[in-house]
């Protein structure tokens, strides 16, 4: 049977209040009853548990953080909050929900049973109205997707690029244009579908042939295998998330098409992909690390003034368009 504060408190002589002292600040009892507190709990093995106490004490120091997958884009995001929170002792919980957001839900839901004090979430299943509800349990951070909710996010311009991307390539002279996108679940990937469907709009001669939820490798050989073997196939291919990069480039290689020389590519990838993968193509740059740090850091400011309630911000996260 596992120990409690109170077989602690009676094998130290002391009561179980100042044991639940002892354990939030040791400083905060005499020396004399907090080394008999100590010998107490190693003799019994005790293990407090958090949740307990951070029912008590309204501070669990837990962050949770939930994403798509742990793919190079959401992993460095991760390592970021690792790093941050570290720094500041807080035990992070990383999560994956699926592309489909399949266990979002779940997961959003245990961490508030266990009070965790802070979420930094890129949703993709849950409604504005379930999110509106955590925020008032946890302080919240949406990264990398919005939702219609009076939320903090941290977020890139996806329209905006996506439609600068496809405009540059369209003109230099591209006008027959396989466009291939992430989750269709996912607003931010919906974002950048609009914005590269408005400049293919400005060009009256263009045509852009466009596929949604391209992160299946054999899905993505299909498409481009499909495409290319139309009478007419296109010059070159777009590719509008990490993930979709990565199958492109692979499916590319297999069927031993060249970068640019057979098919032009242009693509979303992150700051180290010239170095990766020795290409010089035209690239959405992103920084996921820098993004995890810039969101990490308004949670705390959140946690840490829980009292200061103003209006949420959507802040926009740089990237950097390499022509």
């Amino acid at each position: 049977m596992k120990a409690t504060v109170k077989d602690v408190a009676e094998l130290a002589n002391v009561s179980p209040s100042s044991v639940s002292r002892y354990l939030n600040n040791p400083n905060s009892i005499k020396a004399k009853n907090a080394f008999r507190i100590k010998n107490a709990i190693d003799e019994l093995n005790f293990i407090p548990n958090p949740v307990a106490r951070s029912l008590k004490s309204g501070h669990s120091n837990l962050i949770g953080v939930v994403v798509p997958s742990m793919n190079s884009y959401f992993s460095q995001i991760c390592r970021a909050v690792s790093d941050f929170f570290y720094q500041h002792d807080y035990l992070v919980f990383f999560c994956e929900s699926g592309e489909g957001g399949e266990k979002e839900n779940y997961y959003l839901q245990e961490m508030l049973q266990l009070r965790f004090e802070g979420i930094l979430l890129s949703a993709i299943s849950s409604s504005s109205e379930d999110i509106m509800q955590i925020a008032k349990t946890s302080e919240l951070v949406l990264v990398d997707r919005t939702i219609d909710a009076d939320i903090d996010t941290i977020v890139e311009d996806n329209e905006l690029w996506g439609e600068k991307l496809t405009e540059h390539i369209l003109s230099s002279g591209h006008k027959k244009i396989l466009g291939l996108f992430g989750s269709d679940k996912s607003r931010h990937a919906l974002q950048r579908l609009e914005g590269a469907r408005k400049a293919a709009g400005c060009h009256p001669d263009a045509e852009l042939i466009t596929y949604m939820n391209c992160y299946d490798h054999n899905y993505v050989y299909k498409v481009i295998q499909d495409a290319l073997s139309m009478p007419e196939p296109p010059t070159a291919i777009i590719t509008y998330g990490l993930t979709v990069t990565e199958n492109t480039i692979i499916v590319l290689n297999h069927l031993n098409l060249r970068i640019p020389d057979d098919i032009f590519l242009a693509c979303w990838a992150l700051n180290d992909f010239r170095y990766r993968y020795r290409m010089e193509v035209p690239i959405i740059e992103e920084n996921p690390y820098e993004m995890g740090i810039a969101a990490s850091d308004l949670l705390l400011k959140k946690i840490k003034n829980p009292g200061k309630k103003s209006r949420a911000k959507t802040h926009i996260f740089p990237v950097n368009f390499v022509k």
